[in-house]
């Protein structure tokens, strides 16, 4: 009998490791303000057939910083944010792209990109500010203030100031153009107009916009200064007088300034003579009032002797501030006539 032998051999078949991504943005390009941070969805599938961890690498000029990805099952996706951090120097309108490239661990050599487009907001700041912001002017002269504004955006910026007045501020319409983190100093000037009584303030609102918006404000405050003045009248006189006797003269006295004051009466000359109003009351500005002044006609005089009295009128206010008359005295002789009985 014949025997048969059966041999069996069995194969076995190994299925290939391969791997694959895919990535996709909701949206690519972002914007934000300088120091502030831009945020990026984006979703990664392992196309591959096995589980896959998934590396990052982020390459910009600005900072920037992704979720970790992982593991991925085959056909899973994940969604994962991307951050770009704007950066706090950066000018208005400057662009910075970020490249994000997604690496599968199974096989390094697969990988996949995006670029992520991101762009620094325009910033508009600025101060303003005075070298003197409350200043102080006789009617009739000239207040200049100086102003000074500072770019604190990130964009050359040009701008125009308005100035609320009721005495009539003015300066430049246009401040600029500045650079950011620049400054421009101007002045803005007016008038104290005339007549305006002492102490009277009017504030002047001076407003820097960027565009149509009001960005800053400032208030100069401006103040009418005390401005003595005098008239007196007559400013010459003259009368006669006996020896020893006294010759009075009247002078009226006008406070012509723009508040009030007390008039001070002085007198200068040889022969003697006595203020006696040695000062007025207060007078208000446009009021006025009568002094007086006798002249002391010497005994020992011979002859038509004159002489002539200075009398200064001095402004409380301002010992600068004077007027003069002059009072012009003669001596008179007394004649006496023999009386002859008969």
């Amino acid at each position: 009998r014949q025997r048969q032998m059966c041999i069996r051999d069995s194969l076995t078949t190994v299925a290939e490791q391969l791997s694959g991504l895919a990535l996709a943005i909701t949206d690519s390009a972002e914007s934000a303000l300088p120091g502030e941070t831009a945020s990026y969805s984006l979703t990664v599938t392992n196309m591959g057939n096995s589980d896959d961890n998934i590396a990052v690498n982020l390459a910009g000029e600005w900072s920037a910083s992704s979720d970790v990805i992982g593991p991925l099952s085959p056909g899973q996706s994940q969604t994962f944010n991307v951050n770009v951090e704007v950066d706090s120097t950066a000018p208005g309108g400057s662009i910075d792209t970020t490249l994000v490239t997604v690496t599968s661990q199974v096989d390094p050599t697969v990988s996949t990109t995006a670029q992520l487009v991101t762009t620094a907001e325009q910033q508009i700041g600025l101060s303003l500010t005075a070298a003197e912001s409350r200043m102080e002017g006789k009617p009739g002269e000239t207040i200049g203030y100086e102003l000074t504004v500072a770019n604190l955006g990130n964009t050359v910026e040009t701008f125009r100031m308005d100035i609320d007045s009721l005495w009539k501020l003015e300066g430049p319409v246009d401040i600029g153009p500045i650079e950011p983190a620049g400054s421009d100093t101007f002045s803005v000037s007016g008038m104290v107009p005339a007549g305006t009584s002492a102490g009277i303030e009017e504030v002047a609102t001076v407003t820097i916009y960027s565009g149509e918006s009001a960005v800053a404000n400032i208030e100069l405050v401006t103040v009418a200064a005390q401005a003595p003045a005098i008239a007196c009248a007559p400013m010459e006189q003259s009368s006669f007088g006996l020896p020893n006797t006294d010759v009075v003269y009247s002078i009226t006295v006008v406070n012509q300034g723009n508040g009030p004051d007390v008039i001070e009466v002085a007198t200068d000359g040889i022969w003697a003579a006595t203020a006696l109003t040695a000062e007025t009351s207060l007078l208000e500005a446009g009021e006025s009032t009568e002094v007086e002044v006798a002249v002391s006609v010497p005994a020992e005089s011979v002859g038509n002797g004159t002489d002539t009295t200075t009398v200064t009128l001095r402004s409380r206010v301002d010992a600068n501030v004077t007027d003069h008359a002059r009072l012009k005295t003669g001596q008179l002789h007394a004649v006496y006539m023999p009386t002859i009985i008969k």
